[in-house]
């Protein structure tokens, strides 16, 4: 059986006969390339960049302006001109995308997250000032167990924002309506 793929000095090269055998992703290629480009296509497709570079060269497709462009997420919005960052999305979809690529690391403890979070900031600001820490995720976890959740000088409890993630606070305080 002959491979589908076999590589040149230019990079991947499908067999000859490969956009014949899968017209479906021809069309699709046609419809899809002015609007997102080579990379994201590649991506769609599963196939090499490069394969799809030739293709494209090969059809003499080119990029829309981007305001007439179709957002990558949606496919419906049209990608504003002025929307320099972000690239194949609508302002919706990208607002979405950055929601869940902030929350990659959420878990199924929010509070795991939440010192994860801590600790990042805390180590931050910490190499600014060339300190170092030896503070870790698992020493606060069993901090907050031992002392119940309360804070260690008052012993009022200590509440936390449930929300991690999308510009939310991760501190962790005491509510103010206790103190009074």
């Amino acid at each position: 059986m002959p491979r589908p793929v076999t590589f040149c000095k230019a990079g991947p090269k499908l067999d000859r006969n490969y956009w014949n055998k899968h017209p479906a992703k021809l069309e699709y290629l046609i419809r899809w390339d002015p609007h997102w480009g080579r990379v994201a296509l590649s991506k769609e497709l599963k196939l090499p960049t490069g394969a799809i570079r030739r293709k494209v060269d090969h059809l003499k497709l080119k990029r829309l302006p981007r305001g007439q462009r179709v957002c990558y997420g949606c496919r419906s919005a049209t990608v504003r001109s002025e929307a320099q960052k972000q690239g194949l999305y609508c302002p919706k979809c990208f607002n979405e995308k950055m929601c869940r690529k902030k929350r990659v690391y959420l878990s199924t403890n929010p509070r795991l997250e939440r010192f994860r979070s801590t600790l990042r900031t805390i180590r931050r600001r910490m190499k600014a000032w060339n300190l170092t820490t030896d503070i870790d995720v698992q020493y606060l976890l069993d901090l907050w167990e031992k002392q119940d959740g309360r804070c260690y000088y008052t012993g009022l409890p200590l509440v936390s924002n449930p929300m991690v993630g999308c510009g939310r606070s991760h501190n962790t305080y005491i509510r103010r309506e206790t103190l009074y």
